[in-house]
């Protein structure tokens, strides 16, 4: 389904559309997505099979397709945990494989060109004797990314890049110790030209800033816990994402420090006390060009356990009633 923003309201595209599947098909999950202009490539696991592979769909936002249901990452073992991101000219696909030479699960990443989905490159992110799985990407809409995953215990990840019709990686590098396993994410600041990390550490969470050459810097620790398998909204250097039961936890970033600024909480919410968040599969996004970072739109959509559809949540960051909680919540 596509939809957009239109003066601060939510406007539905396209019907839910089920294009591959039957709605119950085995491990049809988890779906990423990746937008080049005005190209899709869409990914996911698929183990409706007698296999589990990493397919993909190269699409329009209305619907039609370019290049249908092929396997991006597939045959020997499991290929999964796909995630989609997009430098120039080439669509991102991040996923754990767990065929030879991998002893384990070994994170690896295929440069898929924009125009026909055929694959450029291949590269290994993570070392083929250790147990590494669930990558997560972002990028900076240019020439990098970063690729991201866990070990079970630590978050390491790459930069990978393209420059003149060349691929290149940095060296993976460990960026948080003692994480929880899924609960963790990345998105690219273009107001600070960084990445950040945040991932669920105990009770609590770390992030960090990322340059552009993997450099991290600052990482702070005792934020707000990550709910398992969600990311995080970035506008300006404004960040949101989701924590506890119901609640919707935002952080400040400059260059020079990550702080916690307030949490929603969603117990008393006008409209996040109506939801509980899922044990895995929650996404959102602040919406473009409505306002300055405080007084904007954000759209979270999430997984019904009772249906094949998601919900939508549409949210207004400029809410008048939180000034009376204010002193309860800011820190």
């Amino acid at each position: 389904q596509t939809l957009h923003f239109e003066k601060g309201n939510v406007v539905q595209d396209t019907p839910p559309l089920r294009d591959i599947g039957n709605g119950s098909d085995e491990a049809q999950e988890p779906v990423s997505a990746a937008i080049a202009q005005n190209v899709i490539l869409t990914a996911w696991e698929d183990g409706g099979g007698s296999s589990v592979d990493v397919r993909g769909q190269l699409h329009y936002p209305n619907g039609s397709v370019i290049k249908a249901n092929w396997i991006i990452a597939g045959g020997e073992d499991a290929q999964h945990s796909a995630s989609v991101s997009h430098i120039k000219g080439s669509f991102l696909v991040s996923y754990a494989d767990e065929a030879p030479p991998a002893q384990y699960a070994m994170v690896k990443t295929r440069f898929i060109n924009e125009q026909n989905g055929n694959l450029q490159e291949t590269f290994a992110l993570s070392a083929p004797d250790a147990d590494n799985w669930y990558p997560v990407s972002a990028s900076n809409g240019q020439t990098r990314a970063f690729v991201g995953w866990g070990d079970g215990d630590a978050f390491s990840g790459v930069i990978l890049a393209a420059d003149g019709g060349t691929f290149s990686r940095t060296p993976a590098r460990v960026y948080i110790a003692g994480i929880e396993q899924y609960h963790y994410h990345v998105a690219w600041i273009a107001a600070l030209s960084r990445f950040i990390i945040v991932a669920k550490t105990g009770e609590s969470a770390a992030a960090c800033l990322v340059d552009l050459d993997g450099r991290a810097a600052p990482c702070v620790r005792g934020l707000p816990p990550l709910v398992r398998e969600a990311n995080i909204a970035v506008s300006d250097a404004l960040i949101a994402y989701p924590t506890g039961a119901r609640d919707l936890a935002f952080l400040r970033a400059t260059t020079q420090t990550i702080r916690h600024t307030l949490t929603w909480p969603g117990n008393i919410h006008p409209q996040l006390k109506t939801i509980t968040w899922p044990s895995t599969g929650v996404w959102g996004r602040f919406a473009p060009e409505t306002g300055d970072a405080e007084d904007q739109q954000m759209l979270w959509a999430m997984n019904n356990k009772d249906s094949n559809e998601a919900i939508f949540l549409s949210l207004d960051t400029g809410f008048a009633w939180y000034p009376l909680y204010l002193p309860l919540v800011l820190k």
